[in-house]
């Protein structure tokens, strides 16, 4: 093989790496599986699997990520760099939903303007922190719509309790609470 010969690498992909820079995990209470958001893909993980298998060949950055209910979730980053190219999609996806387990995703809300990098579900109620603009935001309508929250520090992620009197309850992480890795 010549050197610069592109010709000799045409139809050779490079290997899966796997599940690699982890953002979310998420229980699907459908199939029992475990979801894995990464930065290059979504994986799945079945009850009885040894390892996790990528759920399509999509290489979305999946930053945010939460189940929402069986085989519906709830995501956010940065998309597939080809998908992006050829479909003009924005570098923020804002808040996106997959009602088929993540084998495709559609737009909510905030597209070109949120990276949630933190996705809560809690009732009706998506608690999301945007990296983007520094927000802690809530949705009241599936994440339709958006208002501002007071943020309690640096955040490294958020619990959201629907148990508590009927209504959410939002408890905070944040980088000075968090104990060294």
């Amino acid at each position: 093989m010549r050197s610069g010969d592109e010709r000799a690498f045409t139809g050779l992909a490079a290997p899966d790496p796997g599940p690699t820079h982890v953002h979310g995990l998420g229980l699907d209470a459908r199939d029992g599986a475990l979801y894995i958001a990464t930065h290059t893909g979504l994986y799945r993980l079945g009850r009885s699997a040894q390892s996790p298998v990528r759920v399509t060949e999509r290489r979305q950055d999946t930053m945010g990520f939460t189940v929402a209910g069986p085989g519906r979730f709830l995501g956010s980053g940065h998309p597939d760099i080809d998908e992006a190219r050829d479909q003009g999609l924005p570098a923020l996806l804002g808040l996106i939903e997959s009602r088929d387990r993540g084998r495709s995703w559609e737009p909510v809300s905030l597209a070109g303007q949120a990276d949630f990098h933190v996705l809560r579900f809690a009732g009706r109620r998506v608690y999301g922190y945007d990296v983007s603009r520094d927000r802690l935001l809530v949705s009241e309508d599936g994440g339709r719509s958006w208002r501002r929250l007071a943020r309690p520090g640096p955040l490294v992620d958020l619990a959201a309790d629907r148990s508590v009197l009927g209504a959410a309850a939002l408890r905070a992480l944040s980088k000075a609470a968090a104990l060294p890795c």
